[in-house]
């Protein structure tokens, strides 16, 4: 499971293969086939750079060799990630979109279920270069947690139970 949050304005985005709770609340719901998380990263980092929405500053000031990023990304069949992901282009554009919308203003939150593959650190490392590309370090707000750490731990809990169990509103 890997979670994006717009921080702003407590906006969820989960990609896991298995509906949970965390899922059912949130505004996008991401539900691949288990061990695609790095084609999706890629999709979406493809994406990116189509649309000309990396943060070249940031690229250039933190990423040795950012252009190799580029080159390795561009090589990708988005019918074929579509096929083995299980994941409509919809669903896919709207993660992407809410990306675009929201840049400099995403933390992604991931747990063991993308490290847990035979590609495990890979996949992770993937994921965290959507953030890469979209400069979402060192922004308030922003970054990447890998949640199952324990440092994070306080500070995830809490969320994850504001989210799944959202306060009552009262209608006006």
């Amino acid at each position: 499971c890997w979670v994006c949050l717009v921080c702003w304005v407590c906006l969820v985005v989960v990609v896991n293969p298995i509906k949970t709770k965390l899922a059912e609340n949130a505004f996008l719901h991401l539900q691949p086939f288990p061990g695609t998380d790095y084609l999706i990263a890629k999709y979406i980092m493809n994406k990116i750079l189509a649309a000309k929405k990396y943060d070249i500053d940031f690229l250039i000031q933190h990423v040795d060799n950012y252009k190799d990023i580029f080159t390795e990304v561009e090589k990708i069949d988005e019918n074929k990630i579509i096929q083995l992901t299980g994941l409509t282009r919809e669903i896919l554009e709207a993660f992407t979109e809410v990306l675009f919308e929201f840049q400099h203003k995403t933390l992604f939150i991931v747990g063991f279920g993308p490290q847990k593959y035979f590609y495990g650190g890979k996949n992770l490392n993937t994921i965290a270069l959507i953030q890469i590309l979209l400069g979402n370090f060192g922004k308030l707000g922003t970054g990447f947690l890998f949640s199952q750490s324990g440092f994070s731990k306080e500070f995830t809990d809490s969320l994850m139970n504001y989210i799944t169990h959202p306060p009552q509103t009262h209608p006006t």
